[in-house]
């Protein structure tokens, strides 16, 4: 379970020592042992605001229907404002709502019912719950205008997030010489809230994994479909759920951050789209994959940077700036004489990402794979198509489901409205291999796969089996990349670039395969079709402009690297047909096209 509260806790007392302690199941306990002294005042202890939403309840399991989940609560607004040094072996300032889950659906038993005239027992239907919507988070705000100072591993200086409940799960349905089965459909996932982070103080890390500002939205995972199966005519899988975007992150850093540890960086921010929900899978006579459902965008991240950052060690960035679109959800498998598999839906576009590091802002980072500046606009990649497979007495039919495409990478910007005449300037310096002065990208989501479809069938006369492989998904478009720089660039260490700014489409997914085999002793027919793979996406544009000094010292490490690249095109499926019959056996297969690549743009290096 999640911990949904955590009362603020400020000192404002003088104190000699303030122990912090987190005991298990209950609050932030503060441990003061105070002297009265003739000294400044002082908070060595942490400050936490934490407003976090309640988990819903699951829902039951009985015969026939099962019980809806609960909704999970929505955080509420966490704002904290601090002036004062604080020293701990946690972290300085923290300020969390976070959304509660939603609760999963109850299972539903299809029993027969026993009746007195033949055939004395009566077949039923099974309805599996539907799940519990997600909460949202909700807003969060911190300034620190004080000097923090953490140890400990992950013990950041400021933590700032709003991370959406997971919607649950749906109730499966579970047949049991039943006429009808169908599972309950996925929760909903919530919403990120907006986060923002100010700093105008001194903030010092020395733990693995401890930035000096975390600032970070999630949408919510949305639930997966239950599974319907067992003894019955036709089941149906739940559908997944969707989702909702993450949040807004905003970071603005004035004073100067030091982090010591590996996996600390200066400043993290990051939204991400919430994931969907995977349909439920089902297997019956006549059986339907439940479908996915789309994913939640991420929301735009923008990070202003005038202070000094330095890291110390490896893979320790000066600023990392990131918002990703979430997965779409996958389509259910399907296994029966006629199975169909479920369709896969589109994933979550990346937003822009801004990164404005001006006069002041000066980076240094020691370690290997420690960029100065990295900033990334991803799409989510499309939810793969369902797998569905046949096999029955004279007659067997599987259509695999098709994909969802990728989502849209955004646009990149790093000092995009810099005027290079009127600019001051600023250094960025790293010391390590693969640690570029800064790298600004787009890239497109990929496309999901298609589900294969697997046909077999034998019978006494006659035997006909049909087997088709589901579509890819198309790859998604990458957004424009702006980067500009007045100062100084040094990057020693090998394939270390000065700047490396790049737009990527995304590849399309691949068609699914098919097979499909007939065998009779008389007359057999089989008919297979591959999927047809997706487009690749097209990239966007690239333009470099800087005023800048810029040393390289080691291998592979170019000055400035800039590309635009169009996504692949994916594969068309394969396809295989037998047919064996005593007096005649036919068989056609076609196997699936290929899909065309994206298209690049232009690039442009002043």
């Amino acid at each position: 379970m999640k911990a949904h509260r955590a009362d603020p806790v400020v000192s404002s007392r003088r104190c000699a020592v303030i122990k912090t302690r987190v005991i298990p199941g209950m609050f932030l306990v503060p441990i003061v042992t105070c002297a009265m002294l003739a000294a400044p005042p002082c908070a060595l202890g942490q400050v936490t605001s934490n407003q976090s939403g309640a988990d819903g309840g699951n829902g039951g399991s009985y015969p026939f229907l099962g019980g809806d989940g609960d909704a999970g609560g929505s955080g509420s607004t966490a704002t904290v404002s601090n002036s004062s040094a604080i020293n701990t072996s946690g972290t300085a300032i923290t300020g969390r709502s976070n959304g509660g889950d939603g609760g999963n659906g109850g299972d539903g038993v299809g029993v027969p019912v026993p009746i007195p005239i033949p055939p004395f027992v009566l077949p039923t239907a099974g309805f599996g719950g539907d799940a519990g919507n997600a909460g949202n988070g909700g807003l969060v705000n911190i300034t620190n205008s004080g000097s923090l100072n953490t140890t400990g591993s992950y013990h950041h200086g400021i933590l700032a997030e709003s991370n959406a409940g997971d919607g649950g799960d749906g109730g499966d349905s579970i047949i049991i010489l039943g006429l009808y089965g169908e599972a309950g459909d996925g929760g909903q996932g919530g919403t990120g809230g907006t986060v923002t982070a100010s700093n105008t103080g001194t903030i010092t890390t020395n733990g693995t994994g401890a930035q000096g500002i975390f600032g970070q939205s999630l949408g919510g995972t949305g639930g997966d479909g239950g599974d319907a199966g067992g003894i019955g005519v036709v089941a149906v899988g739940g559908a997944g759920a969707g989702t909702g975007p993450g949040g807004s992150v905003t970071v603005t850093n004035t004073g100067s951050i030091n982090t010591a540890g590996t996996l600390s960086h200066g400043i993290f921010s990051q939204s991400v789209g919430g994931f969907a929900g995977d349909g439920g899978g089902a297997g019956g006579l006549f059986a339907f994959g439940g479908s996915g459902e789309s994913a939640g965008n991420g929301a735009a991240v923008a990070v202003t940077n005038s202070g000094s950052i330095t890291t110390q060690n490896n893979n320790s960035l000066g600023i990392f700036a990131q918002t990703v679109g979430g997965g779409g959800g996958s389509g259910g498998w399907s296994g029966g004489l006629i199975s169909l598999g479920g369709s896969g839906d589109a994933g979550g576009d990346g937003s822009s990402v801004t990164v404005a590091n001006t006069a002041g802002g000066d980076i240094e980072t020691s370690g290997i794979e420690s960029t100065g500046i990295f900033s990334q606009s991803i799409g989510g990649g499309g939810g793969h198509g369902g797998d569905a497979v046949s096999l029955g007495l004279n007659v067997s039919v599987a259509v695999g489901g098709s994909a969802g495409g990728g989502g849209t990478g955004g646009a990149v910007n790093v000092n995009s409205n810099l005027n290079l005449n009127t600019a001051g300037s600023t250094n960025i310096t790293t010391h390590g291999d693969r640690s570029h002065g800064f790298q600004a990208q787009s890239i497109g989501g990929g496309g999901g796969n298609g589900g294969f479809g697997i046909a077999g069938s034998v019978g006494i006369g006659f035997s006909a089996s049909v087997g088709i492989g589901g579509s890819g998904g198309g790859g998604g478009g990458a957004g424009n990349v702006v980067a500009r720089h007045k100062g100084t660039i040094i990057t020693e260490g090998a394939d270390a670039k000065g700047v490396f700014a790049q737009s990527v489409g995304g590849g399309g997914g691949n068609g699914g395969f098919s097979i499909a085999v007939a065998g009779s002793d008389i007359a057999a027919v089989a008919v297979s079709v591959g999927g047809t793979g997706g487009s690749g996406g097209n990239a966007g544009a690239v333009d470099v402009s800087t005023q800048t000094n810029i040393t390289t010292q080691g291998h592979f490490a170019h000055s400035i690297q800039a590309q635009s690249v169009g996504g692949g095109g994916g594969n068309g499926g394969f396809s295989v047909s037998v047919a064996a019959g005593g007096t005649f056996g036919g068989s056609v297969g076609i196997g699936g096209s290929g899909s065309g690549g994206g298209v690049a743009d232009s690039v442009s290096v002043t």
